[in-house]
């Protein structure tokens, strides 16, 4: 278009009477011609877009004080294929009608608009009153392209010195924020001034704007998720959406007076999920304008006088979106949120889809094509398009019967109906699932199960809602326990969602007002406290912590700090807020659980969450360290095992959110000593994995601390996590909580427990009943010693205790539960099932459970230039079933009594199930267009697994003999399928068809033929697994499994990984299969392939286990049926022995034999292991029949195991093995290995020179007071015994060539692994044919070690080769020993059995407490004994005057009717041993054995003695009880489940250490003399001395447990000066607690004690941090200041008994 010089002087006329629209002049008409559009795709491999665009007439008057616009002649393009050009290029698109809603749609964009324009940009835009909010939203992106800001509006200045600088008005560069369609956001002006090419004398002008989406006050964004996170802090992160927008103007004129001619805008939205290491999706905007004619006015717009006005160009999401008001309920304001649509004809679809998904499947079917996930997406698009009156209607369409009565597949498609119910998660939806409650459409047990996530799934968060909510829940009736708990905690969701809603991208969102939030919070706290109920009020601080409200940390403060004195449970659901808003609060939440960590009289379950919380606030360097020094004095070892393994949790976690804070762990640990601690002590746990080249990984957390009481932990938390581009989502984590566990842990896994009782009455077969008990004939004596020392009986704490389950960080299930909740265990210790049950279980129980599941939903949108919305979504839903039936016979009877209480003969489990999971991963990036369709890029993940299993078990009892039969199907199925699918798509949405499935979509193909990859395994036994894949990998990403192992199979991992890396590979590879980071179609399945000529029907697996005792000549030992003794002549050896036999039957016959065995006597070890295979010939794949043999035995030389250093016993060990196989097993092929271990140079000269080694010093420090067996001398014995020295000799023979590949590649990664270390070669070498020889020498320091291989032609010396942690030396001692105890023990720590032991006058109890007692002469006190009801033992010691200086000690051991005595019988008499007052010969070459006293077989015992190397062995199986005496130091181990049951010198065992001192009647002593006569038994011959001070200070009682008494150090302030000496500005505190009551009790009988007690006192007027925190912390715990100095005393008063009010 040319412009002359007249009209552009007429201009800028016009211009000077309207100054603020330089473009347009008055009564002047502007037609431009506009075209938008925007596509999606990608564009690394393969260029392929999905779009639309629509393209018009721009109509611009300026009518004096306003510009009016409109647009005309309006035609939309769509398309779906490959192009060549860049999406932020232009490129052509077919425009033609498209769809039938397209007159409606140019009817609304033809609306005109009335704008205000003021210095070139838009104060106020107008629109008619009914043009919906998206055709407002298409009309703000073209007004945005008018803006031109040449003054400089809202200019953001580079520097401050700028502010010095005059403004220049041609400024040619230049930051301002500015208004427009994606926000006010900062926009960077370019300016290039330049004569006009035609007319030198006119301008023309340039002008580039850049949008910076990152820098902006406010971003219209729309985002909801199942999965919430949170930002790590000081992680490096990027996000996965980058925009970016590039506009280009040419002016003709200059910034006063132009007339814009031609408009370019380019965006480009960038999505990146996985880092910057993956494949990107790109979705591009192209709009141009160019001014095609300018006139007058001849037909001026017209505008209505109903109107609705804007302020901002920033795009808006829709009108009801917002906060506080007003919401619909009854109506889908998200699914109408930009663009209205119905479905017809939709209860037949959801009928149909209903059948569909409940049909039961068979093992045929080829589920995967079945598309359960598409069904279930597609309900949930119908639902959430529904209207709560329509679901009502579809309720009573397809719903409207009774669960219990329907048929199985009417009550599946009940079931699918309130799942979905649940995760569509719209107003109507809510509001309908809240409806069939309150109509009793569903159980309320029933509807809190459906309904528990149903807050997680709500994406129309509005006030309406959320008090719509709050009534319905106030409404629920408490005696509906699972149903108000669940709708409580879903509220306490609901208002943090609408309250403190904070998302990944930190678009704080918030839904309620904050009058309405600040009420919830305070009405909720009401409840609280007015609750009467334990239970309640722990639900009610929990839905306080589900809120997450900043405003709750004033209220919880006090109960955190103990000053308001609640249970112990709700002070640790109060520490779980403090966890929401730990970074805003950090020096609050500081002060308040730093001096709680330190207070060592706090409960310790309290005081792991006050250090947990610290560790949360990333503490500096100082504080860490400071904590780590405290830990040399700490008294609670569950404190040090805590934090010792927090501290080492956190150093080796790969997590972003953990880097920080263990970087500074990592410092702390080097100068820490390293504690050893088994699982009964609190632990810290953390495995899992990142990855840092896609920027994602996952990890799960666990920690428990120990009970006082019980094996089972006082509280245990696991947490699954996820990682992903910095942020953090907590997936699922699990709280349990209780005490009292030990009334079950003792019956199931005591020492007579349900799973480890020999005893056949007790044993698992007889779990139903339990059998009258023994009568003890030794009572007599035992009950006098008791009633003199007026033992109490200590009982375990009622049962009580909860599980909470979170999703992302929110309860949504709370179980509380006591003892009347399990009504079928009894007092007596078993457990109660009726006589109906067998006939249920022998007649076949039928079962069939199905879930549909939303795993993840997750939709974020953004709005375009283009002024429609850009959404990015994820779904996973999933289905899952399993179906079957399972049989249990029991002969001959199945309840003991039914069969005289005899053992079983056999019995018998058939299981014969079905299940089934389906997964698919569904990510879309999409544009929303007005016409009802989606444009964009979508990728389907499938992942589908099943295997039906039809086995059947029986177990011979008298043989100890298991056979299964497993019966594999006949038929071909698909086991395993993943499936990746990418594409464009265009998706019409009111349509039936899955995004996946629609007519238009084009599948993305990388390359025309895709690679096709085929194996079958297992075809020889007659079963065979066909595995077949299609891919189109690129080369790039077809190494990306390689890569990872060769980036994880390095020297450095294979050192640092150690046990986790098989973990860690599990965990990567399970993520990575639903999580696809490249754009790649893969399609992989595994089938389960019968062989069609010979197929394998049945698998029979027989497993019989063996021990028994033998001679040389292989007969019997005499049967213990009697008391005997045993000589121990080395012919006869106890012998282990496990056969396993698996047969697979049919046309092919397959037989595989393993037998492994021990054997070994007092002295002496041998294991053997055989493995055996056989096979027929098969038709097809080979005609000769197969057999392979394995042979293995390792010897062990005579090896000292009682803790002496034996210098000329020969350390060596050797192991044989050999391997044959082909047609038979004696001309086959042969591979022979014998190898020797021996102690190498490096542990020589540690032999040599013992004061090498590390425990040296205070092993022969503990020797030299009898301690043979302390800890120290355990670690120096078993490293004195450990061989590092291998040669192995390896000959072969007969081998077939397809060994060389594998010795190829066995020899390829060796070479990889170790090309490093390779010192030499010798390729010349000339070695016996046949023959290989290995040397390996492994350090003693580093986990390295040097090897020499010689092969017959070449040698190679290896230095350095770093070794995984868990391999290395060889440890004969421990396998001499027991191998499977010695593992057992190694993975599960908390099955070592604690110990005690005492000598001289040292006592080192249970607890791990050492102190001094002089017991008197001649005077029994008891040691050890069982204290509750039960009374197993009791283990009395008294100390004698003897001759010899090896004897100073006698003892006495009573279990159940047996009495043990080991005494001298006068002053210069030997050690004898008594049993039931009869004098027994026991030496070095006997042993002694009592059967156990119900036969459970020829060869078990009761008791067994064996006196070696001058000490008693003395060992009960059935007792828990293991003693070890030589006449001056004792041993005791006993069992764990006697954990808070025992009492004596040895404690307690109940891992508190404050209170070690308490005597036979519960009471608590001051000092150790005091302790010690307390357990002394009273006797004619004994003289317990007078001056003994034996007054109880006061009577236990647990912390926090809801008891009368609590003990709290007395506080004087005030001192007086004349008659102390101490000045009056003191307080004094006494240095021991002080008993009170509690509030809610009083004194009993007003009964009093008067005692002097001790003070330690400080000055008041010294402002330090140590004194005001006495004072506080004496308000609500005990101090721990007994070994502080005493400064002042006076006498006390404090209640004797306190009792409930």
């Amino acid at each position: 278009m040319t412009f002359h010089l007249p009209i552009l002087l007429a201009f800028m006329l016009a211009c000077l009477i309207s100054a603020d629209v330089p473009a347009f002049t008055i009564d002047r008409e502007y037609t431009y011609h506009y075209e938008g559009r925007v596509a999606t795709g990608v564009a690394a491999n393969v260029k392929q877009f999905a779009g639309f665009g629509f393209k018009g007439n721009v109509v611009i008057q300026n009518q004096g004080n306003y510009l009016y616009m409109k647009l005309e002649e309006i035609l939309y393009g769509q398309f779906n294929d490959k192009v060549n050009v860049s999406m932020s290029e232009e490129f052509q698109m077919p425009y033609a009608p498209i769809h039938d809603k397209q007159t409606i749609v140019n009817e609304v964009l033809r609306k005109p608009v009335r704008i205000l324009v003021e210095k070139g940009l838009v104060k106020n835009f107008y629109v008619h009153f009914d043009d919906p909010e998206w055709s407002v939203n298409v009309k703000r992106g073209i007004l945005s392209l008018f803006q031109l800001n040449f003054d400089r509006v809202n200019r953001i200045r580079f520097s401050k010195s700028n502010y010095l600088k005059q403004d220049d008005d041609n400024e040619d560069f230049f930051r301002v924020m500015e208004d427009g369609i994606g926000g006010d956001c900062e926009t960077i002006y370019e300016i290039n001034s330049q004569p006009y090419y035609k007319y030198p004398n006119e301008r023309v002008i340039n002008v580039t704007k850049h949008r910076h989406y990152d820098h902006c006050t406010n971003r219209p964004t729309y985002f909801f998720s199942t999965h919430q996170g949170y930002k790590c802090d000081n992680c490096k992160t990027q996000e996965p959406l980058q925009i970016s927008s590039t506009t280009e103007y040419h002016i003709h004129g200059d910034r006063r007076y132009h007339i814009i001619e031609k408009i370019y805008n380019t965006g480009k939205y960038i999505f990146t999920p996985f880092g910057t290491n993956s494949e990107s999706v790109i979705s591009g905007v192209n709009q141009t304008l160019f001014l095609m004619e300018t006139s007058s006015i001849k037909d001026p717009i017209k505008f209505p006088n109903n109107f609705k006005t804007y302020a901002s160009l920033t795009y808006n999401i829709t009108e009801n979106f917002h906060d506080t008001k007003a919401v619909d309920l009854d109506e889908a304001n998200y699914y109408s949120r930009h663009f209205h649509y119905k479905f017809n004809n939709y209860k037949e679809k959801v009928g149909e889809y209903l059948a569909y998904l409940s049909q039961n499947h068979e093992v045929t079917d080829d589920f995967n094509e079945k598309q359960y996930p598409e069904k279930i997406s597609q309900l949930v698009k119908i639902f959430g398009s529904l209207s709560f009156e329509e679901l009502k209607d579809l309720y009573k369409t397809h719903m409207d019967y009774s669960y219990t009565t329907a048929t199985p597949e009417k009550q599946r498609q009940k079931q699918i109906f309130y799942d979905v119910l649940t995760i569509t998660g719209t107003n109507p939806t809510v509001k309908f699932a809240l409806y069939t409650l309150e109509n009793e459409y569903l159980p309320s047990n029933v509807g809190a199960q459906y309904f528990d996530h149903l807050a997680f799934y709500v994406k129309d968060h509005s006030e309406a809602l959320t008090e719509y909510f709050y009534q319905f829940t106030k409404k629920i009736n408490k005696m509906e326990t699972s149903l108000y708990k669940t709708f409580w905690l879903a509220f306490g969701t609901l208002v943090s969602h609408g309250c403190e809603h904070k998302n990944w991208h930190h678009h704080d969102t918030y839904h309620i007002s904050k009058a309405t939030c600040k009420r919830y919070l305070e009405e909720v706290i009401g409840y609280f406290e007015n609750a009467a109920e334990p239970w309640e009020k722990v639900l009610y601080i929990r839905t306080i912590e589900n809120m997450a409200m900043l405003e709750s940390f004033s209220y919880i403060k006090p109960i955190i700090s103990g000053e308001k004195q609640y249970d112990i449970q709700i002070r640790i659901a109060s520490f779980n807020i403090l966890y929401y808003f730990i970074h805003e609060l950090r020096e609050e939440v500081l002060s308040l659980v730093v001096p709680i960590f330190y207070n060592y009289t706090e409960s310790t379950a309290v005081r792991i969450s006050a250090f947990d919380l610290l560790m949360y606030t990333n503490p500096n360097s100082d504080a860490l360290q400071s904590i780590a020094d405290r830990l040399k004095n700490e008294p609670n070892q569950q404190i040090v095992s805590f934090v010792y393994s927090s501290f080492k949790a956190l150093a080796n976690s790969t997590n972003p959110c953990n880097r920080e804070v263990g970087a500074k762990t990592r410092r702390v640990l080097q100068n820490m000593p390293k504690y050893k601690y088994s699982d009964l002590y609190a632990h810290k746990y953390l495995f899992g994995y990142f990855n840092d080249k896609y920027n994602f990984g996952g990890e799960t957390m666990f920690l428990h601390s120990g009970s006082n009481e019980s094996i089972v932990p006082e509280y245990a938390y696991i947490q699954k996590s996820g990682n992903m581009l910095g942020y953090n989502m907590d997936y699922f984590s699990m709280e349990f909580h209780g005490v009292g566990f030990n009334k079950f842990y003792k019956p199931l896994f005591g020492v007579d427990g349900l799973f480890t009782s020999q005893d056949p009455k007790k044993s698992l077969l007889n779990v139903f009943r339990r059998y009258p008990r023994n009568i003890d004939t030794n009572k007599k004596e035992l009950d006098e010693i008791e009633s003199k020392l007026n033992i109490a009986t200590r009982e375990s704490q009622p049962v009580q205790g909860g599980f909470t389950l979170w999703m992302f960080n929110h309860q949504f299930r709370y179980f509380h539960f006591d003892e009347t909740d399990i009504p079928t265990y009894k007092d007596e210790g078993y457990f109660y099932l009726p006589k109906e049950l067998p006939k249920v279980f022998q007649n076949g129980l039928k079962f069939n459970l199905q879930k549909t599941m939303m795993l993840a939903d997750i939709t974020y949108e953004v709005p375009t230039e283009i002024g429609f919305p850009l959404s990015l979504s994820l779904q996973y839903p999933a289905y899952a079933s399993i179906t079957g039936e399972w049989k249990l016979n029991v002969q001959p009877g199945f309840f003991p009594e039914d069969r005289e209480f005899k053992k079983p003969t056999t019995v018998e489990i058939d299981l014969d199930i079905k299940p089934l999971i389906h997964v698919q991963a569904i990510g879309k990036v999409a544009i929303k267009s007005p016409i009802l369709n989606s444009y964009g890029f979508g990728i389907t993940h499938d992942v589908s697994m099943k295997y039906p299993l039809k086995l059947g078990a029986k177990y011979d009892v008298k043989e100890n003999k298991f056979d299964f039969v497993y019966k594999p199907s006949q038929s071909k199925y698909e086991m395993f399928n993943m499936k990746t699918r990418p594409f464009t798509f265009i998706d019409k949405r009111n349509n039936y068809v899955a995004v996946v499935d629609e007519p238009l979509n084009k599948d993305i193909h990388l390359r025309k033929v895709p690679h096709e990859v085929s194996y079958e395994f297992g075809k020889v036994i007659g079963q065979s697994l066909q595995y077949h894949e299609e891919h189109e990998y690129s080369r790039k990403s077809c190494s990306s499994v390689y890569n990872f192992f060769e980036n994880f199979v390095t020297k450095k991992n294979i050192r640092t990984y150690g046990k986790s890396t098989l973990l860690s590979a599990y965990l990567y590879f399970k993520d990575r299969s639903f999580m696809p980071t490249r754009i790649v179609p893969v399609d992989m399945k595994v089938y389960f392939v019968p062989n069609a000529d010979q197929p394998t029907t049945e698998y029979h697996t027989t497993v019989v286990f063996e021990k028994y005792y033998k001679t040389a000549t292989q007969s019997p030992l005499p049967k213990v049926s009697a008391e005997i003794i045993v000589p121990t002549d080395p012919t006869y050896r106890k012998h282990s022995a496990v056969h396993v036999t698996i047969v697979g039957k049919g046309k092919t016959e397959n037989t595989y034999k393993l037998d492994y065995a021990t054997s070994h006597d007092f002295h002496k070890m041998l294991r053997k292991m055989t493995f055996d295979y056989s096979r027929s010939a098969v038709a097809g794949y080979d005609d000769k029949p197969f057999k392979m043999c394995y042979q293995y035995s390792l010897s062990l030389p005579k090896y000292n195991t009682w803790y002496s250093f034996d210098s000329d016993v020969e350390k060596t060990a050797q192991i044989v093995e050999s391997l044959n196989f082909g047609e038979d097993c004696s001309t086959g092929a042969k591979i022979d290995m014998t190898t020797v271990i021996e102690r190498s140079d490096e542990e020589k000269e540690f032999d040599a020179n013992p004061k090498l080694y590390p425990t040296y010093n205070e092993c022969t420090e503990q020797q030299k007071q009898g301690y043979n067996i302390s800890r120290a001398c355990r670690s120096m014995f078993q490293e004195y015994y450990n061989l590092r020295k291998y040669t192995s000799n390896i000959h072969y023979e007969n081998l077939p060539s397809t060994f060389s590949a594998y010795y190829d590649t066995i020899q390829f990664w060796w070479k990889y692994l170790t090309a490093s270390n390779v010192d030499h070669v010798n390729k010349n070498a000339r070695n016996p044919a046949n023959h290989i020889k290995v040397f390996a020498n492994y350090s003693m320091g580093e986990a390295k070690l040097d090897m020499q291989i010689f092969t017959p032609a070449k040698n190679i010396f290896y230095t350095d080769i770093y070794y995984p942690n868990f391999l290395g030396h060889f440890s004969p001692f421990n396998l001499k020993l027991d191998t499977f105890r010695h593992m057992k023990h190694k993975r599960f720590p908390w099955t070592k059995k604690p110990m005690c032991r005492a000598q001289g006058n040292h006592f080192h109890t249970f607890d791990l407490v050492h102190y001094t007692f002089d017991a008197p002469k001649n005077c029994y006190y008891v040691l050890a004994k069982d204290c509750s009801k039960y009374d197993k033992f009791t283990l009395m010691m008294k100390e004698v005057e003897h001759s010899s200086e090896d004897i100073h000690k006698a003892m006495k051991l009573f279990m159940l009717n047996h009495k043990i005595e080991i005494l001298p019988l006068d002053a210069t008499s030997p050690l004898v041993v008594r049993v039931d007052d009869v004098l027994k010969q026991i030496t070095p070459d006997s042993v002694y054995l009592l059967p156990h006293p119900d036969q459970i077989d020829d060869y078990s015992y009761f008791l067994k003695i064996v006196y070696i190397g001058n000490m008693y062995y003395i060992k009960a199986p059935s007792v828990g009880l293991t003693v070890i005496f030589n006449g001056d130091a004792i041993s005791l181990w006993i069992h764990n489940s006697y954990r808070g049951r025992v009492c004596g010198l040895c404690g307690d065992l109940n891992g508190e250490f404050t209170n070690e001192f308490m005597g036979p009647q519960n009471c608590v002593y001051n000092n150790n003399d005091a302790f010690g006569y307390s357990y002394v038994v009273p006797d004619q011959s004994c003289t317990i001395p007078e001056n003994v001070d034996r007054t109880c200070i006061y009577p236990y009682a647990p912390k926090y447990t809801g008891k009368c008494i609590l003990r709290r150090n007395k506080v004087i302030h005030n001192v007086d000066t004349d008659s102390t000496g101490i000045k009056a500005s003191n307080v004094c505190f006494s240095t021991l607690p002080i008993p009170q009551c509690a509030p809610g009790c009083k004194v009993f009988n007003n009964q009093y004690v008067k005692r002097r007690m001790g003070f330690h006192c400080l000055n008041t007027r010294d402002h330090s941090w140590s004194s005001k925190d006495l004072i506080s912390r004496s308000k609500t715990a005990e101090l721990d200041l007994k070994n502080k100095s005493e400064d002042y005393s006076e006498v006390v008063e404090y209640p004797e008994k306190c009792v409930k009010a």
